[in-house]
């Protein structure tokens, strides 16, 4: 972590002043630094700087705590400099700006090709996602006019990114086997069987088959309107579904489907069937992560 200290004092009078900071006026003294000799930089063209680096470097590392990276000292030191150049009696005072610009984006360059140096990101919700977050961070913040966005903003994006190129196509990558959970209410969680935020939006197997010990390979076949009424119509004792007929959830084109059987079962069972899937809500790091490593896959 930077800290301010009688090396970079020095530093920034040798190019405002061509002198070292004793030898500085004290009316200099106070434009630099407030006449700094110890503690918290409080007034001058280094709290300035610092101000304005500060909220840089907490929103690439997302911890408050770590302060400025010492990588990015001759950016504060140039910083400061610029800020009362015109002050000072030198010639070449668009140098000092140039030389700015040139350490910010060497700084800028430098530090963002390593991952964040926090211990905390893990708090966020796409902690776990480290190569694209940092991609955002620092490229954000080499921009001309650097752009700090929240991080759930950065979390929400992705989020939108995924569901959108998820669904943009019938990939490959999204028949997925789900297993499923029949409840004797007649309901139907499923889960992908490879982990990951998923819900069915379509089956592509020619049935359900049941994997219960007792269920000897049992199958559940897919039954159009007229079927699943004539069935119900008969009012089947519970049993074992054999017939089943999917229905869009009015809810929304994200969440998933609402399963009709054709008799109410008499214990829970447990199933497996291939499916075109949709992402589900993400609440957690290792829910995105999942999907996005089935995505590569």
């Amino acid at each position: 972590m930077f800290t301010y200290d009688g090396t970079v004092q020095n530093d920034i009078a040798l190019i405002l002043a061509a002198r070292t900071y004793s030898s500085m006026t004290t009316d200099q003294k106070l434009m630099v630094d407030n006449g700094w000799t110890s503690g918290t930089v409080d007034g001058g063209a280094v709290r300035m700087a610092l101000d304005k680096i500060t909220p840089r470097a907490t929103f690439y590392t997302m911890d408050s705590n770590l302060g400025i990276p010492d990588k990015w000292r001759t950016w504060v030191i140039f910083q400061a400099a610029a800020a009362i150049v015109h002050q000072f009696d030198r010639a070449d005072k668009d140098s000092v700006y140039s030389q700015l610009s040139d350490h910010r984006r060497t700084a800028l360059m430098e530090y963002t090709r390593s991952n964040p140096e926090s211990t905390t990101e893990s708090a966020h919700l796409a902690g776990t996602l480290l190569s694209l977050r940092q991609f955002v961070d620092s490229n954000s913040l080499r921009l001309p006019r650097p752009l700090l966005p929240e991080p759930l903003m950065i979390d929400q994006a992705m989020q939108e990114v995924l569901h959108h190129t998820w669904n943009f196509a019938n990939w490959s990558f999204r028949k997925q086997t789900m297993v499923l959970t029949i409840g004797t209410d007649g309901s139907v969680s499923a889960a992908a069987l490879g982990g990951g935020s998923l819900i069915i939006k379509k089956i592509t197997s020619e049935a359900v088959y049941f994997t219960g010990s007792s269920d000897n390979g049992a199958m559940m076949l897919p039954a159009d309107a007229e079927l699943m009424l004539q069935l119900t119509a008969q009012d089947i004792a519970d049993g074992r579904p054999e017939f089943f007929r999917l229905l869009a959830d009015q809810a929304g084109a994200d969440d998933g489907v609402r399963w009709q059987l054709d008799r109410t079962p008499d214990q829970e069972y447990t199933a497996r069937c291939e499916a075109m899937t949709a992402i589900g809500p993400m609440t957690t790091p290792a829910e995105m992560d999942s999907v996005l490593e089935i995505g590569r896959a």
